[in-house]
């Protein structure tokens, strides 16, 4: 039998989630959970070549 405690700390914790709806995983990270990852591994793009008739700022 669960003490007096445990109960308030379960029923606590269900009305807080319930309340506050807490995600700690996004619905499209479960498909593709290291996707997230990869992207921040990649090494940044190089910037765009400058066109000639552009004019410069700076």
């Amino acid at each position: 039998m669960p003490t007096l405690n445990r109960e308030m700390t379960t029923v606590v914790g269900f009305f807080l989630v319930s309340l506050l709806k807490w995600e700690t995983v996004g619905l499209v990270e479960l498909n593709q959970p290291r996707h997230p990852f990869t992207e921040a591994a990649m090494p940044p793009s190089a910037p765009a070549p400058e066109r000639e008739g552009a004019p410069r700022t700076g």
